[in-house]
């Protein structure tokens, strides 16, 4: 009966709706955590494939692109 009164993305993120009614630091950090490793997966896939670029590229090319 409780699901039905709660909203419909308290349903979906059935685990974030919990973790909210019990502690909200605990999903603020988690959050953090998540959006901060992606960031450093971003970062150092970005930074790989500038890498890649220039050792492949003639610096010719690269002044075109840019």
């Amino acid at each position: 009966m409780n699901s039905i009164s709660v909203p419909k993305k308290c349903i979906l993120f059935d685990g974030l709706s919990l973790c909210r009614e019990m502690i909200n630091i605990r999903n603020l950090v988690f959050m953090i955590m998540i959006i901060m490793v992606v960031m450093i997966m971003v970062m150092m896939r970005m930074v790989m494939v500038m890498v890649v670029v220039v050792m492949m590229v003639p610096r010719r090319l690269d002044t075109r692109i840019s």
